[in-house]
């Protein structure tokens, strides 16, 4: 809320992800202040989400978990980063597209709930790429899916979910930058030139891909209409899956 209150200088400035901007204004009634009270400025990037198995999970891809889920209904767990988050909602758009019964296990963030998944505590978890690496490179996490549109340059081996035989099925953390509603045209667009040119240095696309956070050029306008389209596609989820914050 600070933010939608500063004064529309251009000084002050929020770097928000998906899960404020399009997810919490479903589950939080009523928001303090909604989406309206800020103007995009421009996505910066996103970081996609990794469908892991816990070690010993025997399964081949996407295809072996689903028939697995199948055969047992709700046997299967997963973890979140706790209700209402990126992971939560990417489990339940999975379950939602794939028709199976998988049991929630919430978690207080999203490295308990990667960690829950490496330790055998839960079966499965669309968990962050950032947290999961590691834990992948040291042979404690079985990496099945990237949840996002492309495969991720990190694991170029893994295929995407859509890929692995799920069709529709497109998740990712978003990083955008937003700034106080009233703020003039022109600062906007002088801002979103600042990131456009910040985007164009080598050493922090590295340091950003080896967090397997990609950059995304995007103008105000294409930020304003994935926002929207990001609100409405977790919005139909939520309500159709009448999920909440309990």
């Amino acid at each position: 809320g600070e933010v939608s209150r500063a004064k529309p200088d251009g000084y002050t400035l929020i770097l928000a992800t998906n899960s404020t901007y399009a997810i919490a204004p479903h589950l939080i009634k009523p928001l303090p202040n909604g989406p309206q009270a800020l103007v995009p400025v421009s996505l910066i990037g996103l970081s996609p989400l990794i469908l892991t198995v816990k070690p010993g999970l025997n399964v081949q891809g996407v295809k072996g978990l689903l028939e697995l889920a199948r055969q047992q209904p709700g046997r299967l767990n997963f973890s979140s980063g706790g209700n209402g988050s990126t992971s939560h909602l990417a489990s339940e758009l999975f379950k939602d597209l794939t028709r199976t019964a998988i049991t929630h296990i919430p978690y207080k963030g999203g490295g308990p709930a990667t960690l829950a998944v490496a330790a055998g505590e839960v079966d499965l978890g669309f968990v962050d790429i950032g947290v999961a690496m590691p834990l992948i490179r040291a042979g404690r996490l079985n990496p099945v899916a990237v949840s996002g549109r492309n495969r991720s340059s990190l694991l170029p081996q893994v295929p995407t979910v859509e890929e692995a035989g799920v069709p529709q099925f497109e998740s990712a953390t978003k990083f955008a930058l937003f700034a106080p509603a009233g703020t003039p045209a022109a600062v906007i667009e002088r801002l979103h030139e600042a990131v456009r040119n910040a985007q164009k240095n080598d050493e922090l696309k590295d340091k950003l891909r080896q967090q397997g956070i990609e950059l995304v050029v995007a103008s105000p306008a294409e930020l304003r209409k994935d926002a929207a389209d990001d609100l409405a596609k977790w919005g139909r989820l939520i309500g159709e899956r009448k999920l909440s914050l309990d």
